[in-house]
């Protein structure tokens, strides 16, 4: 966590004079395209911060309360939503209320951000769109994060090298489709239509409800009411993959945490809607690098 924070210039004053010495603990991931701080901070009653001059920066809220100011524009802080976004340069006057807050961090270069965005061929991109753009996408935003969070806290390994990449691609890629343009409207794409990283949100909801059962793409495209072709595209687009692909994906990364948490094959698989077969513990070494049944509980 040090060498994440160590990106930004943070003074916190304690939360009540002569109180308790703030404590700040947490998990972080730097990668090649961003950086992720998942933190939690303590008796801690003000947080002055510069973002770097080369970054964007996107909190969104977990636990507590705050109030304060990204620049000059408000913060409200509400769980699992947006908080605030700091532009290049931007300072945060953060002024803590309760004993404890928590959130999520997401950190991305400006020059990958406004590439990525050319590839999504958004021109003249308006970065402080992303303020109106990200409300109601958190809940994607938060899962692809989580999901490279618990790589990164995994040993090094095949299967490390071969997720982390494409994980950190998707969630790029995500961001980069929400960011609307100087001209006009701040918001992405036609207002009219559902854009495509809602689209997503939809399936993966839908994913993560009934993960136990047999899904199939016709059933993702009901749920979220358009076509086969409109979603595979939406999940190209936003994950770098296809549905059923991002599916598969998210059944052995839930099928892996079940078995670090001490629960046999046969009912690890039943609750991710795998099969206990040869096929699928062959597919299992080919993501993670060791079979199912050498997967490890994790030491307590």
């Amino acid at each position: 966590m040090e060498r994440w924070l160590g990106t930004i210039k943070t003074h916190v004053d304690p939360l009540k004079p002569n109180g308790k010495t703030p404590s700040l603990c947490g998990v972080d991931f730097k990668g090649s395209s961003l950086g992720l701080l998942k933190a939690k901070i303590e008796e801690a009653g003000r947080v002055l911060a510069r973002n770097p001059a080369d970054s964007i920066t996107i909190c969104i809220a977990e636990t507590g309360q705050c109030r304060g100011a990204a620049a000059k524009r408000e913060i409200r802080v509400i769980p699992k939503r947006l908080a605030f976004i700091l532009l290049p340069g931007e300072v945060l006057n953060l002024e803590i209320i309760s004993h404890q807050v928590s959130g999520l961090l997401l950190q991305v270069p400006t020059t990958i951000l406004l590439r990525e965005c050319e590839l999504h061929g958004t021109e003249d991109p308006d970065l402080l769109s992303l303020q109106e753009t990200i409300p109601g996408h958190e809940t994607l935003i938060l899962a692809c994060t989580q999901q490279l969070l618990d790589l990164a806290d995994k040993d090094e390994g095949p299967a490390k090298s071969r997720l982390i990449d494409p994980l950190e691609a998707s969630i790029l890629s995500l961001i980069a489709s929400l960011v609307g343009t100087t001209k006009g409207s701040s918001a992405a794409g036609n207002a009219s239509e559902p854009s495509q990283s809602a689209h997503v949100q939809a399936a993966l909801a839908f994913m993560e409800d009934y993960l136990a059962g047999t899904i199939t793409l016709a059933d993702l495209c009901k749920a979220c009411c358009i076509s086969a072709r409109t979603l595979q595209v939406s999940f190209q687009t936003v994950t770098n993959r296809s549905p059923l692909q991002f599916l598969q994906e998210l059944r052995f990364i839930r099928f892996r945490d079940l078995l670090l948490q001490r629960m046999d094959v046969r009912s690890a698989c039943k609750q991710v809607g795998l099969q206990p077969t040869g096929r699928m513990a062959a597919n299992y070494k080919r993501l993670f690098g060791e079979l199912p049944r050498e997967t490890k509980p994790q030491k307590t």
